[in-house]
């Protein structure tokens, strides 16, 4: 039997196979056991580099109590034979290419405790025989291919401990019958194709720690348009639970709950406040589902929660100010849920917390100064709301933060200075609120930062010379504001800057032939100021620029003939410059990336050379003839 196993799995290819083969004892051969009558008892050669199919004479090792072939490359089907296999206490194929049918033989394994069957390419149903393994203590079928419903047999499992059957593609409903599991410690159901209601019957698990109903393949991170749309959740996809209905309030009676997950379902109606009573629970994740109505303040009575998801729902309502009570919660997450009235305060009290999202939500009044108490917070994301007021100074003492969004409220006054302590800071946005006044010139000590977003404002006075500091800044927009003065040369010291936009405001002077030295800027926006001057050919050696926006200014003189070397060139706009003339120069033609140009309002031309014509009859553009 052994030798039949070497053979068909390439054992001269395997990473250990000493003494196989040889005369040695069946017990000194790699992965192999045998008991005191020198029958093989146990055969364990996993991740072993084993490739090709099994043999079915396994099914002969009529003394085998464990067959441990996890991680190999195994591929063909479970042969029906490992059902002859009565004293095997433990079966692990798992992690390799094994396809077909769950063998319903399978089920004849009286004193089978572990069945490892999960990341392979399994198909068909779940066999009901394997409800007749009445000593199995976990069943791990997850990550296969498999279809139709779950056996309501399995519920008589009275041992089972785990029973994971994720990421398949079961349907049906979950049956009651897995309420009688009263041993179950595990139960992952998530990322299969089942409906219906969540079974009350859950709730007498009275020994579950983690219950995954879950869709993990719908977690992604959301655009900024904040719809569930945008986050994959479409009617068109099909490999995702769709559970509907309430949350059973009986789901409050598992005491020794751990992990609650039942993300991206239909889930409606309002969340039972019996979720309060699961004192044990670390993880409460109820993202994307239709649940209505307020947060429950009983959430408040969670002292050992570490995450609050409860994103993307029809929530109504302000935050309950228990939630203030979560003392080790280090996850808060209620982005786009409807919520409404002023942060609460008391959030403050979350002396663990570690991220904080409430964008995409209806919140309203100033940003509690508390929150500049949260001293291991590390992103603090409240875009996307209604919030109104100065930004507090004291969130500059935040000293782990290191994203700050408060893009697109009605927050109004000055930037802090104190922000430009938050030495850990990665990205500051502070883009379409009205806030006013100077650029603090501290924000340049923020030696970490790489996107400062204050776009959209109303602020005054010129560009601080020190945002040159930003070492390894990559986006910098300050455009729609009414800063004024001259660009700064320091803005040429930023290497790794790939964004530049300072469009819309009041600068004036010339163009700062310094920011050619942004090896790696992409793209370039200074249209709608008052600049002055001709363009400096130095911005030609601008090898990675793809847009240059330079409409709408005072520009004046030709297009200097250096810009034929920006190679990567898609869009160049210099219209509305009524002092820039002349014919463009011949240069331009290498640009093949050129798809549009823009000079309007110029007294620019194209030069009526045929070349020039044929290359410039394949864009979109605004330009006369010479």
């Amino acid at each position: 039997m052994l030798v039949a196993l070497y053979h068909a799995t390439g054992g001269d290819s395997w990473r250990n196979s000493a003494n196989w083969l040889t005369d040695e004892p069946l017990g000194r051969w790699y992965g192999v056991t045998t008991d005191t009558g020198g029958s093989v008892a146990r055969l364990e050669l996993g991740n072993n580099g084993l490739a090709g199919t099994l043999p079915p004479e396994l099914g002969c090792l009529s003394r085998l109590t464990r067959l441990a072939l996890g991680g190999d490359d195994l591929s063909g089907p479970i042969p029906p034979e490992l059902g002859k296999l009565s004293n095997l206490e433990r079966l692990g194929l798992d992690n390799g290419r094994l396809s077909g049918r769950i063998p319903p033989e399978l089920g004849g394994l009286g004193n089978l405790h572990v069945l490892r069957l999960g990341y392979n390419r399994l198909s068909g149903p779940i066999p009901p025989e394997l409800a007749n393994l009445g000593n199995l203590e976990y069943m791990g079928l997850g990550n296969n291919r498999l279809s139709g419903r779950i056996p309501p047999e399995l519920g008589n499992l009275a041992d089972l401990q785990w029973l994971v059957l994720e990421d398949n593609q079961l349907s049906g409903t979950i049956p009651p019958e897995l309420g009688k599991l009263s041993n179950l410690e595990h139960l992952s159901l998530g990322d299969n194709q089942l409906a219906g209601n969540i079974p009350p019957e859950l709730g007498k698990l009275s020994s579950l720690e983690y219950l995954d109903l879950g869709n993990r393949h719908l977690m992604m991170p959301a655009h900024r348009t904040g719809s569930r749309t945008d986050l994959g959740y479409t009617d068109g996809d099909l490999d995702y639970n769709r559970l509907s209905g309430p949350i059973p309030p009986e789901l409050g009676n598992l005491a020794s709950l751990r992990h609650l997950f039942i993300v991206g379902n239909q889930l409606s109606g309002r969340i039972p406040p019996e979720i309060g009573n699961l004192s044990n629970l670390r993880y409460l994740e109820l993202d994307y589902n239709l649940l209505a109505g307020p947060i429950p303040p009983e959430i408040g009575n969670l002292s050992n929660l570490q995450y609050l998801e409860l994103d993307y729902n029809l929530l109504a309502g302000p935050i309950s100010p228990e939630l203030g009570n979560l003392a080790n919660l280090t996850r808060l997450s209620l982005v786009g849920s409807h919520l409404s009235g002023p942060i609460t305060p008391e959030l403050g009290n979350l002396g663990n917390l570690e991220s904080a999202d409430l964008s995409y939500n209806q919140l309203s009044g100033p940003i509690p100064p508390e929150l500049g108490e949260l001293g291991n917070l590390d992103y603090l994301r409240l875009h996307d709301n209604d919030l109104s007021g100065p930004i507090p100074p004291e969130l500059g003492s935040l000293s782990n933060l290191k994203i700050l969004d408060l893009d697109d409220n009605w927050l109004a006054g000055r930037i802090p200075s104190e922000l430009g302590n938050l030495a850990s800071l990665r990205s500051l946005s502070l883009a379409g609120n009205q806030l006013s006044g100077p650029i603090p010139s501290k924000l340049g000590n923020l030696a970490n930062l790489r996107y400062l977003a204050l776009f959209g404002n109303w602020l005054t006075g010129t560009i601080p010379p020190e945002l040159g500091n930003l070492a390894i800044l990559d986006q910098l927009e300050l455009g729609g504001n009414q800063l004024s003065g001259l660009i700064p040369p320091e803005l040429g010291n930023l290497a790794y800057l790939r964004f530049l936009s300072l469009d819309g405001n009041r600068l004036t002077g010339t163009i700062s032939p310094e920011l050619a030295s942004l090896a790696n800027l992409f793209s370039l926006s200074l249209g709608s100021n008052r600049l002055t001057g001709p363009m400096p050919p130095e911005l030609g050696g601008l090898a990675n620029l793809t847009f240059l926006e330079l409409s709408d200014n005072s520009l004046d003189g030709p297009v200097p003939d250096e810009f034929g070397k920006l190679a990567k060139l898609e869009r160049f706009d210099v219209g509305n410059n009524s002092g820039m003339a002349g014919a463009l120069p011949a240069s331009l033609t290498n640009l093949r990336m050129l798809g549009e140009l823009r000079a309007g309002g110029t007294a620019l031309c194209a030069p009526a050379d045929s070349a020039f014509l044929e290359w410039l009859g394949g864009m979109r553009r605004r330009i006369r003839l010479c």
